[in-house]
């Protein structure tokens, strides 16, 4: 071999191992086993009430991204739930794919949450509105749950 063929490999390995680390660079980190998926602390079975709200129990299931909720007098709703809790307070959004008013299938729902042990307050816009709710008080623009995980 020449030493002209041998400054080739070693450029091109060179290159190889800086698109290498490049690449590697730029990938996204994937949380390990050991750490935690962001909302994994919301997932499971949430039992409570609205507050101000019609009497009543409400239960949340959350698995995943995905949000089961059922409520009193055959109010209920599914979605797919994404997640910011980089902000305060934290924020949720609901996307309802499914729910007992046809008209609201397709709108989000806006909300707020807070997590103190194993009680969830939960603060959202009616769905469709484009304004957050920015306290965890009721009022004609947001809706509150107190919940418990079981």
């Amino acid at each position: 071999m020449t030493n002209k063929g041998y400054g080739n490999v070693c450029v091109l390995l060179w290159l190889a191992s800086i698109l290498s680390l490049a690449i590697l660079g730029c990938a996204k980190k994937v949380p390990g086993p050991s750490e935690p998926q962001p909302g994994a602390e919301l997932q499971g079975k949430w039992v409570g009430y609205e507050v101000d709200g019609r009497a009543g129990d409400w239960t949340f299931v959350i698995s995943e991204n995905r949000v089961d909720v059922n409520g009193p007098d055959e109010e209920w709703y599914k979605g797919t739930l994404s997640l910011d809790n980089q902000t305060t307070p934290m924020q949720a959004n609901l996307v309802i794919t499914d729910c007992s008013e046809p008209d609201g299938v397709g709108k989000t729902a806006l909300g707020i949450y807070k997590l103190e042990a194993n009680t969830l307050k939960l603060a959202a816009s009616v769905p469709g509105e484009t304004t957050r709710p920015g306290s965890f008080e009721t009022g004609e623009d947001a809706r509150v749950w107190l919940l418990t995980k079981q």
